[in-house]
Order: C-alpha cells, then sequence, then structure tokens
C-alpha cells in the first residue's frame, strides 16, 4: 500500500516538471512586439537613483520609464513614459508620458488630422516622496538646467480651438486665449515655489548652465513688435527685454554663466530671397552689433551664416560665429514660364564632387559655413578658416592655442577611386588665425596633445605613429624601431592598412597607442623610452583598449588614479573590465573574462557608481549597479522576463580549416533540447567575421534583412556562421574557399541533413550568397539581399544615398578586386567574380530581396541577377519593398519579410507546404489586399 502511494505521489510531484518542459514554446513572427530594450539610460551625479527607458523592440507597442533608487533598490515605474532626465542634484526625474500606441493607432484610423492628434505630456516626479508632484500637457520638447534644480521649461504646442467654448468669450478673454491657440509657448514651472509662468510665441528657449537665467527667442512674421530676445531671472522672476523690434531673429548662443548671449537678427524677413543680418552681443545690459548687415566688417566676399548659431567658449573669452561666402543671386525671368526652363545635371570631369554627390549634399553647400570669433578681451576678430581651407576641428573648450585644419581639395577627384582618402593637414594658431601645413597626403585627423605642444597622427603609407612638434616644427618617428606593428596586421583589403587607434592622452600628457594586443605609452619629450604598459596582451591573445565612458567624451576614464579598460580574448571570445595601475603597469580584473561580454557605460562622477551590462547568447544585456571597486553588483533590470517561455538553444565556437589550408572559426547555434543523433537542416549565414559575437544576446526580431538566430533554432535548424577570408582579386572564390569549407566540416559532425543545407546573405553576404550557387548544387536554398550580380556594370555605378561613385570600393575596400576594369588582368577579375556570367549554372532555388530606393547597390543588381534566372526558367522570387532602403526600415515591411523568407526556408528544407505567393504570385492588381502567405494543399 505504502508502494503504491509513494508511486502516485511521485507521478503527481513529476507532473509539473514535465508540464513546464512541454510549455516552452516555440517563436512564431507575432512574438517579436514582446521582446524590449532598454533606452536612455542616466545615473545621477551622486549615484543614488538610475533611470532608463523600456521600448518595445518593434515599438508597436508602450513604452515606460524606470527609475531605480540605489539606497531601498526599489523602482518606480511609470507607464507610457519615455526619454527621462535627471535633475542635477537628482531630486527630480523629467520624462515624456506619450498617448498609448493603441490610441494613437486609432486616431490615424480615424483620420485625425495630426495637429488635433493626442500629444506627449511632461511629468515630474520627485525622487525622495518617490510620486508625481506636477505634469505640462500637449509638448513639443522640455528641458532642465544643468548645474542646479528646481525648474523645468516646457515648450508647449498649440492648443486646440474648442469653437463652441470660443464664442463664448468676451473679446478680452479671446485675444488671451489666441496666444495659446495660434502659436507654441514656454511654460516655466518653479518646482520649489510651484509656480508657472507662461511666455507666448517662443521658439526657443535654454537655461544658461551655472547661472540662474532662462533666455527665450520670439518670432512673429506678421507682427515684428512681437519678437525679440529676452532673459528670466530665475530667482526673481524678472523678464528684461535684450533685443526687439526686428523682423527675424535667429538662433542665439549663451554663455555658462548667462550673462552675455550672442544672436543674428535681421529687418527682412526669411522669405526674401537676400535677408542679411547683423551679429549682435549683449553683456550684461550692454548690447552691442559686432558685424553688421553692411559686411565691412569680414573679409571680402563674406558675408553672415544663418545656419548657424553663435556661441561662446568655455571660459567666456571668446564668441564663435559662422560665416559664408557670399552666394550667387540670379535674377529671375518673369518673361519665362517655369516649365519653359531645362532641368538639366552637367557632369564635367574637372568637378571636385560628381554631381549624384553634389545634388545628396545639396543642403550642407548650401548651408557650408566657416568659424570665426571674437575676442572678446580686444575685441579683434580672427577668422579660422574658409573655403580654401575648408575643414575644421575644433577643441571642446574652444580656447586652445592649437587646432587642426584639413582641406582635401587636391584629392577629391581621386575619391571616386582611390582610398584612404587623402587630406593635408594644417597647423592653427587660433590667437592669429596663421596657420601652417604640416602634413600632405595624410588621412586621419592628427590629435594635439593636453599642452598644444605636440600634434600625434599615423602616416598610412609609412605605416607608423609620428609626433610633430608644435614649437620646432620637427617631426619624430615613435614606432618604427619597436619590435611590434602598428597597423592591422590582419587587414586583407587591397590597400594600405589603418592603424589599431588611438587611446589618447594621460593626465601626465603621455601619448596612448594601441597595437593589436597591448597599449603603449608615449612620452612625447622623449626623456622616457616607449612602453608596453598592458604587456600580456600578445603573449595570450588578449586586445587591451581604453574604456571612454559616455560622460567623458573624449577623456580618457580612471578609477580612482587607474585607467579603466576592456580586455578581450581572441581565443574565448570573451572579454572583461580591468583596470590598470599606470605606476607599476599591474592589471586587476574588475570582471574577470568570462563566457559573457561586458560593457560599461556610465559613472556617477561624484560617488563613483558604475552602471554596466553584460550578456551572452542566453543572457540579455541588463543594467547592473557596481560600487566603485565593483565588489557588490547587483542587477537592477530585468525586461525581458519572458525569455524563459520559449525555446531557445545554445552557440558554441567552430574550428575547421579551409580548402586551401587556412585554419577558420566559426559559430554554430543549436536548438534546445538538441539531439546529436537527431539530423537537423541547417542555414548558414555569413558576412566578414563574426566568431567575435560568441558571447552576444541576440534579440528575436522581425528581420531588416537577414535571418533571426533564436528564431532559426526555436523553430528546429541549426545555424552556421563562418567566418572569411579574402585574397586581393577572388572575393568569390574566398567565399567559396571558407564558406563551403566550413560546411562541409560541419557536415562531418553527423547531425546536419546534407540535403537540408541552405545559404542566407544580405548585401556583401547577399553577393557571396548569389556567386557560390553558381559554383556549387550543394544547397536546398539560398536568399541573397541586395546582391551585387554583375561588377562590370556595378564598378562605374553610383551609390545613390552618398552620391559617391562605387569604383574606390571595387578596387581597394571591401570588393577587394584591386584593379580596374581597365588595366591588365582586370577585366578578367570582374568577370570571374560575376555571378551574372555563371547563371546558366544556378540549380539552386533563389529568394532575392532587393529595394527600390536601396542605396548602397543598385536596386538593378537584384534585376540582373532575377531576369537571368528567370529567362532561364530557374526558381527564382524577387521581393521589393517600395520606398525601402538597403536594410528595412518599416515594421510592416520588416514582419512581411521574416513570414516569406521563412515560409522560403520551410518549403525547401522542411518539406513544408509552399505558400501562394511562391506558387501563384501576386498580382500587382491585388498588391495591398492579398499577401498570399496561405499554404497551398
Amino acid at each position: 500500500m505504502f508502494t503504491k502511494k509513494l508511486k502516485l505521489l511521485l507521478s503527481v510531484l513529476l507532473i509539473p516538471i514535465a508540464l513546464l518542459a512541454q510549455e516552452k514554446k516555440s517563436l512564431t513572427h507575432k512574438d517579436y512586439d514582446k521582446w524590449n530594450k532598454i533606452n536612455n539610460v542616466s545615473i545621477g551625479e551622486n549615484g543614488s537613483i538610475v533611470t532608463y527607458e523600456v521600448t518595445p523592440n518593434t515599438k508597436r507597442g508602450d513604452a515606460h520609464v524606470e527609475v531605480y533608487h540605489k539606497k531601498s533598490q526599489k523602482r518606480f515605474i511609470s507607464k507610457h513614459g519615455t526619454s527621462p532626465k535627471i535633475s542635477y542634484l537628482s531630486e527630480y526625474v523629467f520624462y515624456n508620458r506619450k498617448p498609448t500606441y493603441q490610441l494613437t493607432r486609432e486616431e490615424k484610423l480615424k483620420d485625425i488630422k495630426k495637429e488635433k492628434q493626442t500629444k506627449s505630456d511632461v511629468l515630474i516626479y520627485n525622487v525622495v516622496s518617490n510620486k508625481i508632484i506636477d505634469s505640462v500637457i500637449r509638448i513639443k520638447s522640455f528641458k532642465n538646467p544643468k548645474k542646479y534644480d528646481g525648474f523645468i521649461a516646457v515648450l508647449c504646442d498649440k492648443e486646440i480651438k474648442d469653437k463652441d467654448a470660443y464664442k463664448e468669450l468676451d473679446s478680452l478673454q479671446k485675444l488671451k486665449a489666441d496666444l495659446t491657440i495660434k502659436n507654441t509657448f514656454l511654460v516655466l514651472v518653479d518646482l520649489v515655489k510651484k509656480r508657472k509662468d507662461t511666455f507666448h510665441n517662443v521658439q526657443q528657449y535654454a537655461f544658461s548652465e551655472k547661472g540662474r537665467f532662462l533666455f527665450y527667442r520670439k518670432d512673429s512674421e506678421k507682427d515684428e513688435n512681437n519678437a525679440g530676445i529676452f532673459r528670466i531671472n530665475l530667482t526673481t522672476k524678472k523678464v528684461i527685454t535684450i533685443d526687439e523690434g526686428k523682423k527675424t531673429y535667429k538662433d542665439f548662443g549663451i554663455n555658462i554663466e548667462g550673462t552675455k548671449i550672442a544672436y543674428l537678427s535681421s529687418l527682412d524677413s526669411l522669405k526674401h530671397e537676400n535677408p542679411k543680418f547683423n551679429l549682435n552681443y549683449w553683456n550684461n545690459n550692454n548690447l552691442i552689433t559686432v558685424v553688421d548687415s553692411s559686411y565691412q566688417k569680414l573679409k571680402n566676399n563674406t558675408i553672415l551664416s544663418q545656419y548657424k548659431a553663435p556661441a561662446f567658449s568655455k571660459k567666456g573669452n571668446r564668441l564663435y560665429f559662422y560665416t559664408q561666402v557670399k552666394p550667387h543671386f540670379f535674377e529671375k525671368d518673369t518673361t519665362v514660364l517655369d516649365d519653359e526652363l531645362a532641368e538639366v545635371d552637367i557632369w564635367s570631369w574637372q568637378d571636385k564632387m560628381i554631381q549624384p554627390e553634389q545634388n545628396v549634399r545639396k543642403k550642407d553647400l548650401k548651408e557650408k559655413s566657416y568659424l570665426s570669433y571674437l575676442n572678446l578681451n580686444s575685441n579683434k576678430i580672427v577668422e579660422l578658416n574658409n573655403v580654401d581651407v575648408a575643414t575644421i576641428y575644433i577643441d571642446t573648450e574652444k580656447e586652445k592655442k592649437h587646432i587642426i585644419l584639413s582641406n582635401s581639395l587636391n584629392y577629391d577627384i581621386a575619391r571616386s577611386w582611390e582610398y584612404p582618402w587623402r587630406k593635408d593637414f594644417y597647423l592653427l594658431n587660433t590667437e592669429t588665425g596663421e596657420s601652417k601645413l604640416i602634413i600632405t597626403r595624410g588621412d586621419r585627423t592628427p590629435k594635439i596633445d593636453t599642452t598644444s605642444s605636440y600634434a600625434i597622427y599615423y602616416n598610412v603609407d609609412k605605416k607608423n605613429w609620428f609626433a610633430y612638434d608644435i614649437n620646432t616644427g620637427k617631426t619624430k618617428d615613435l614606432t618604427s624601431k619597436l619590435n611590434v606593428p602598428f597597423y592591422d596586421e590582419d587587414d586583407d583589403h587591397p590597400m594600405l592598412p589603418f592603424s589599431y587607434g588611438f587611446g589618447g592622452f594621460t593626465k601626465n600628457n603621455t601619448a596612448l597607442i594601441y597595437d593589436k594586443y597591448d597599449i603603449w605609452e608615449f612620452d612625447l619629450s622623449s626623456k622616457t623610452a616607449p612602453k608596453n604598459i598592458t604587456k600580456t596582451g600578445r603573449i595570450t591573445k588578449t586586445t587591451y583598449r581604453l574604456i571612454k565612458l559616455e560622460e567623458e567624451r573624449d577623456k580618457i576614464s580612471y578609477d580612482n588614479k587607474n585607467l579603466i579598460l576592456t580586455g578581450f580574448n581572441e581565443v574565448t571570445k570573451a572579454n572583461g573590465i580591468l583596470s590598470l595601475n599606470l605606476k607599476n603597469n599591474k592589471i586587476y580584473p574588475k570582471f574577470s573574462l568570462d563566457n559573457k561580454n561586458f560593457r560599461l557605460s556610465k559613472k556617477a562622477f561624484k560617488e563613483g557608481t558604475f552602471i554596466f551590462t553584460r550578456q551572452n547568447f542566453n543572457e540579455y544585456p541588463n543594467l547592473w549597479i557596481a560600487d566603485n571597486n565593483f565588489k557588490h553588483q547587483k542587477q537592477i533590470s530585468d525586461v525581458n522576463p519572458i525569455y524563459k517561455n520559449y525555446k531557445w538553444g545554445t552557440v558554441e565556437l567552430f574550428k575547421w580549416k579551409a580548402y586551401d589550408g587556412v585554419e577558420l572559426e566559426g559559430l554554430i547555434y543549436k536548438p534546445e533540447n538538441f539531439d546529436p543523433n537527431k539530423k537537423y537542416p541547417m542555414i548558414t549565414y555569413f558576412y566578414e567575421k563574426r566568431s567575435q559575437s560568441l558571447h552576444n544576446f541576440s534579440t528575436p526580431t522581425p528581420s531588416a534583412s537577414i535571418v533571426n538566430m533564436p528564431y532559426l533554432i526555436s523553430n528546429g535548424y541549426v545555424a552556421f556562421v563562418p567566418d572569411i577570408v579574402y585574397k586581393d582579386g577572388h572575393p568569390g572564390q574566398s567565399a567559396y574557399n571558407c564558406i563551403v569549407s566550413g560546411v562541409e566540416a560541419v557536415e562531418n559532425l553527423s547531425y546536419i541533413n546534407s540535403d537540408k543545407i541552405a545559404l542566407q546573405g544580405q548585401s556583401w553576404g547577399g553577393y557571396q550568397t548569389a556567386y557560390i550557387v553558381t559554383q556549387t548544387t550543394k544547397f536546398a536554398a539560398a536568399m541573397a539581399g541586395a546582391p551585387v550580380a554583375n561588377m562590370t556594370s556595378a564598378y562605374g555605378g553610383i551609390r545613390w544615398k552618398s552620391g559617391l561613385n562605387r569604383a574606390f570600393q571595387y578596387e581597394r575596400t571591401q570588393t577587394r578586386i584591386g584593379k580596374t576594369l581597365w588595366e591588365e588582368g582586370g577585366l578578367e577579375l570582374y568577370i570571374e567574380n560575376s555571378p551574372i556570367f555563371f547563371v546558366d549554372k544556378v540549380e539552386t532555388p533563389i529568394l532575392i530581396m532587393h529595394n527600390d530606393n536601396d542605396g548602397a547597390v543598385p536596386w538593378y543588381q537584384g534585376i540582373e541577377y532575377f531576369m537571368g534566372l528567370r529567362r532561364l526558367q530557374k526558381p527564382v522570387w524577387m521581393l521589393t519593398y517600395n520606398n525601402e532602403e538597403h536594410n528595412l526600415k518599416k515594421v510592416k515591411n520588416k514582419m512581411d519579410l521574416s513570414i516569406r523568407m521563412m515560409q522560403f526556408f520551410d518549403h525547401y528544407l522542411k518539406d513544408e507546404k509552399a505558400p501562394v505567393w511562391m506558387t501563384k504570385g501576386v498580382n500587382i492588381l491585388d498588391k495591398k489586399k492579398f499577401y498570399g502567405y496561405e499554404l497551398e494543399d
């Protein structure tokens, strides 16, 4: 009896476990909307709170804001919240509350005009009381001060007019109502005094960084008496008028203390064909015109630029402003109709920039501006750059004595075929405006040290780093005598290799430069010899790099007095966060190299609290918080708990030898509950090298162009991702050598169904897919996204998104041909690597995606390939998404591609029924009405 009861009890206990295992679901295309991502992460200056936004990955749903309290370890969650901002002293959190996704969708379905649709509000959360204390509705934007608390300024959209209620108002009430019905308005909220002030017809506003002032600008085309520049004293709420009465005011710049402002004004309307501007400078009730509309203080043929706002240097000693070359103005011939004027682009062999690039950059060319400044101590104007030396690299504080200029005019024509693109670099003395040529035919911008004594740069021709001594004008070689290369020793493009990069300048003004693995320290005065400060990188195959936290921009980040590093192990593909002591050059692990990838992104500088993420294929990169020494760590977000409900899988590193004997690596993704005795269908995806992503999480998401790994393995596929190395002139055969050899090596593991293997690639991967199926009949199906089919026709074409000629790409960069079409052996290489010339050899069913607004690979390349296969009556389909780019942008189209691509693969790899769109097609008349997803009986 007891035995029977025990058996019964055990069977009852085992049932939930079995059910739990069965409850795990395979991912479907309907599940993509359930997955979230983290955006807009911030940590308060004192480290007491962390804020972030949780957004549906597809954006087809509602986001929310979370505020994590470090001390209590509790979190405040607000539905529909986005874009949180923490006040300076962490007393408040401000964020948008958007209308629900469903409400916006319903309003669009009802065809409600955009201006009448529900708008966002701004909510004000009090950190201490842990509750919402105020809000402002129908907002366009909001700002809070950088260095003090207690205020928020909100720019509100004009209010909706209630016609019935408006009729009941008297004339005075109507005038007041009109102020908010006809124009945007600014609401200033004093959070301490609980007071709100409204300012009408505001177009621009800004808090001073330190001084307690709010500036705003009003414009009115109809009534210039309403236009002006104003300042509010936040302590007294007194408003002073800085300037008014002009027709037009343009964007302003203010100094840190809020005691100075600069702006452009004009007596002309912006509708005027040639409005003339004054540059105005106000300094505590003293208003002067720096440059008037005659432009006599500027150099010949130069005018003030209306397209960029003036700005002050950090210390406030310089007022920067922008100029332009006076444009050509043509009087319109009123005797000729517009439809009688010829519309023609004239291409000239002498153009520095070809017509398509000019067209793409039309706005930039029109608004191209040059930098000058007014020395506020000497009242002298200094021109820093002009049309002859066009590009300027200004320092963030805008007061360094020396900065770098560049000029590419001598090399612009050759940009169509040469790479790296060349420039001449100049050293500019910002105090005098005098410049000196220091580098010819350079490519990367030199970096000036903290004392303005040296300019550090990499010479791509000599493949070494150099330091230019600003005081003596002499150049010294930094790296050629060291025993390791500082150029990319693994680069397989037919071009000069780039460097591994520059780490920055230490607090002691030494320069940190990378080799493949290690970090080297250079004393620019040459008093001490260069030294490898990480030492073990090359020995252990670990790449060390400096971490630059987001708050510190270009500065090196320190943990107390130690440098913060990442270490990536080439063998295990894992990384860690480390600390380097510069005195003894010892490395201390914060997170040791593990089977995870870590990323350190934020730091509370007053308290030393860090925010980091960690991830691997089975762990989403949630947010973690750590103290200064990283001894105490805690996960603070969990945005995708649904992960546990779905069948997932594993990923592992795989090694093999290519046909030519080169050792290669790749990734194999396997389904959950993988059975080595079972035969699995396999999809092979590839793009250059991907093995370094071994420990990366992959979110289930609708496809912009490629297969989704979680979806594949959740639905019973094995996925293989091989690395590819290339030989100059033979990209097609190089891909075959690496990919097909890798597939055969995986087949030898015995769990792959050799009759059910497919290829999938996009762009460069799409080309290789299109090429490989002309060389072998091994694959049961292939999907090629945006493939180049004919290199002879693509070579001289245009990348329409950038307007650049494609030749440099074929000769020097990714395509790796290394020759022109017409030089000896060139034509043969272009033909050898073009799938179109071997399309008759294709026996593999192919799905192509190529979109009609592809700005990288011309649409006609996919058309050429499709038409060749169609002519030969090979099974081929092409998906062209209208007005879509190289990779899909619209969620509706991503969902459609995901469904069709997997229906295609399921049919050929799993013997599932074919959908109607594959068997019968979809007539153009049925577009957007019938999709043909239904499976044929």
